[in-house]
This record gives structure tokens, sequence and C-alpha cells, in this order.
């Protein structure tokens, strides 16, 4: 079995709208609400300074929800931020 077959189907459409990225970045440690909310805010402006009119996806684990829906909010004009939330590996860990 490939990997892209134990993908859930809407988290394969959820990639497939947001398409390519100019960068992508992974926060596996934030695993609560508060450690997102304060990885965004530190990411933000670096985001904003180095990648203007790009497009950033955040990978964030599953449990962890931010406090606002940003998954379209843009971190700058024209530049797009995505989070996209990723489940547990098989062993119930992030990694």
């Amino acid at each position: 079995m490939a990997v892209s077959d134990t993908i859930a189907p809407e988290t394969k459409e959820r990639a497939a709208r947001i398409g390519e990225a100019d960068l992508v970045v992974a926060l596996p440690s934030c695993h609560s609400r508060e450690l997102l909310d304060e990885a965004l805010a530190a990411l933000r402006p670096v985001v904003q300074d180095l990648l203007p009119d790009r497009k950033a996806v955040i990978l964030h684990p599953e449990a962890a929800k931010p406090s606002t829906e940003e998954s379209n909010e843009p971190a700058a004009p024209n530049t797009l931020f995505h989070l996209f939330p990723y489940p547990p590996s098989p062993a119930g860990r992030y990694q």
C-alpha cells in the first residue's frame, strides 16, 4: 500500500487546493493551542520579511488548534499563510 493510500480524502483535497508552496515549516512540538499561537506569532513576521508575496504552509499537530481560523489569512499583502494539521504517527507520537 502506498503512503498516499493512508491519507484521508479531505486532507488530499485540502492539499490540492493549497497547491504548491514556497516555504513549508513543521511545528511538531506545538501540541497545544498556546504553543501553536506563540509559534505562529513568532513565525509570521519572519515570513512577512523574508518571503513577501509568497505562499507558506505551516504544518502543526492535529491536536493543536489555533485561536483563530488562520488557514487562509494573509501574513502580508499577497502572501498566503496556510495552517495544515497532520495526524499523529502510528506510534501515537509526533515525529
